[in-house]
């Protein structure tokens, strides 16, 4: 197995309803050299470093007794498994503790010993996990059946499917939708193992379907391919994602959306050029007027604050106002755009549109709350709430604010709360004024 992939898997199971969250770590990328002086180590002195440094030294030698100098239980337990997997040696994984389960199933995988697989308890997830890595060694679909939880058993078909870059395999799965991996996402993987468009049309959900496209026509640098997108959002983003690649500004002429269109733009331009070129967004003053960004650092000219009606915040393009409080007097407005990714394999950026309403105290040294509205198109929202467009990093999705007949109003996931900045009662306050129109 690859040492990096190696070390950024860490399977913590966590009860929630039986499934499985893989949680990563990586120690640093120091040098793997049989020839290193373990002394080297003793030299830091910050403790996770000296155990990433034992970590790698242990490895590279495949000495246990290099192990036993990590202070961190965990990584100490972890250092034995990797060094039983090298080693393909199954009584290290004894001395493993609650990590014995784990170390049985990659030495079973890598021996490809369906065997061991008996030896792990059958109230463990691990036996699951362990046929299924076995069977995926030994590209053995009938070891699969030997796995009762049903998310187990499609992803041991998936993984084979993808292996043998059979689509066909992946018509044994079952249609459970609330975990991955799905029939749809199984086709698509296989689609790009065998690079063989036609698999795309297998995927029911359109959405999905789009996104094979859209995946396949950025990999190809294909532009005719994001014509058999339905979805203009999914159709606008292959197009922009092919005109990046190829540093070609007519594909820009491809996209409906307006800002998309602008953004697609600028991207390119800033690929080609040297120096930046300021984005075409502008800042709305209070009094209804814009400002755009003008100088070498591109920041936005100062607002005249002559309205005597700033209490209401009215957005006319998408359909929405703000109440705004006393103290928030002198208020700016940003136009500013959200960046998502498909999933489950972030192939494809999605951007959307947003609107930042800042305090007017707000500088780069003492930060106010923002109140950032992200605003969605109605197949956006249902791709999000799917589970198949992620628009932060956060478990959480964004929270909706309101919707009309065209968009979705929502608040990005821990918008408020998780900094220090200032005003964060008022910010939450202004927001959740929103009113649809």
């Amino acid at each position: 197995m690859d040492k990096k992939i190696f070390l950024a898997l860490s399977f913590l199971m966590i009860a929630t309803g039986g499934v499985l969250i893989w949680q990563t770590w990586c120690p640093s990328d120091i040098p793997v050299q049989t020839n290193i002086d373990q002394s080297i180590c003793e030299k830091m002195q910050d403790q996770a470093e000296k155990d990433d440094c034992y970590w790698n030294i242990a490895e590279a030698k495949g000495d246990l007794s290099i192990c036993d100098k990590i202070q961190f239980e965990y990584y100490k337990l972890l250092c034995y498994r990797k060094i039983a997997v090298a080693k393909k040696d199954l009584s290290i994984c004894d001395n493993t503790y609650y990590e014995k389960d784990i170390c049985y199933a990659e030495v079973a995988e890598a021996k490809q010993d369906l065997s061991i697989c008996e030896r792990i308890s059958d109230r463990s997830n691990w036996k699951g996990y362990c046929y299924s890595k076995v069977a995926t060694a030994k590209q053995d679909l009938s070891i699969c059946l030997k796995i009762d939880d049903l998310w187990q058993k499609d992803a041991c078909y998936a993984d084979i499917a993808v292996a043998k870059q059979d689509s066909s395999i992946c018509d044994k799965m079952s249609d459970q939708e609330a975990q991955f991996p799905t029939k749809d996402s199984c086709y698509a993987d296989v689609a790009f193992a065998k690079q063989d468009l036609s698999i795309c049309e297998k995927i029911q959900k359109q959405w999905n379907k789009d996104v094979c496209y859209a995946s396949f026509a950025k990999s190809k640098q294909d532009s005719s391919i994001c014509e058999r997108i339905y979805g203009q959002t999914l159709k606008d983003a292959c197009y922009r994602s092919v005109a990046q690649a190829k540093r070609d500004l007519s594909l820009c002429d491809k996209i409906q959306d307006l800002d998309d269109k602008n953004n697609c733009y600028i991207q390119v331009a800033n690929v080609k050029s040297e120096s930046p070129i300021c984005t075409q967004e502008a800042k709305l003053c209070p009094d209804g007027s814009s400002v755009s960004r003008t100088g070498s650092n591109c920041e936005f000219s100062q607002c005249s604050d002559t309205s005597s009606d700033w209490k209401t915040y009215k957005n006319d393009q998408y359909g929405f106002e703000l109440t705004i409080l006393d103290s928030w007097k002198g208020y700016l407005v940003i136009t500013d755009f959200w960046t998502g990714w498909t999933l489950p394999n972030y192939s494809v950026d999605i951007h959307g549109p947003g609107i930042i309403i800042r305090n007017p105290n707000w500088t780069t040294t003492q930060r106010w709350q923002d109140i950032p509205i992200m605003v969605f198109a109605k197949e956006e929202w249902g791709a999000i709430k799917t589970g198949n467009l992620a628009v932060s990093a956060a478990p959480v999705g964004p929270s909706k604010l309101g919707e009309n007949q065209k968009y979705i109003f929502a608040l990005p996931p821990r918008w408020s709360g998780f900094t220090d900045d200032l005003g964060q009662d008022e910010a939450w306050t202004i927001a959740h004024t929103l009113y649809a129109l």
